[in-house]
């Protein structure tokens, strides 16, 4: 008996079994009592949508659509600027502006913008009232209101910035990554 307490290598094999058994029962207790949750019975439905995303960004592409953003703080405005094909004049009387927050929904914004210039512009001009943005992450998403067609891009910062919008996500800011 005094050879197993003095031999540091008996415990040593005994014990770091006897952890990964407790461990083992640890985690399948987290695992039952804390797992994620089941996913909903509806979750093919967000595929769907994604896939209808796909589509409205090539029929977008297509038209050869692109907007600007601005936003002007001093006057409490966001403002688009849209062009497309060469002499496309049916543009519509609407855009939806989603303004997303990459980790805080509260500061999310939503806007209906009205288009403000003549119908037979080559440009479609369009304005909402809007508040500043704090700097930070965001996803901005446009689209026309019969969600036909959507323009994207992602930033980092205020934009105070003019914002290039297009069919294909791009992303502009100081952070690395797509």
């Amino acid at each position: 008996m005094s050879s197993i307490r003095s031999n540091p290598m008996v415990w040593l094999i005994v014990t770091l079994p006897a952890l990964a058994v407790v461990a083992s029962v640890a985690s399948g207790i987290l695992a039952a009592t804390r797992g994620d949750h089941e996913l909903s019975t509806n979750y093919h439905w967000e595929g769907d949508e994604l896939a209808l995303d796909d589509t409205h960004a090539a029929r977008a592409a297509q038209l050869q659509l692109a907007a600007e953003l601005r936003v002007d703080a001093a006057a409490g405005r966001c403002e688009i600027l849209v062009h497309g094909v060469p002499g496309m004049s049916a543009y519509p009387a609407t855009l939806r502006l989603d303004l997303t927050h990459a980790t805080d929904p509260s500061v999310d914004r939503h806007l209906l913008l009205a288009r403000s210039d003549t119908p037979a512009a080559p440009l479609a001009h369009y304005s909402a009232p809007c508040s500043t943005l704090r700097a930070a992450h965001w996803w901005v998403q446009l689209s026309d209101q019969p969600a036909t067609w959507l323009l994207r891009a992602r930033t980092v910062g205020t934009l105070n910035e003019p914002l290039s919008l297009s069919a294909v996500a791009q992303h502009r800011g100081d952070a690395a990554g797509p």
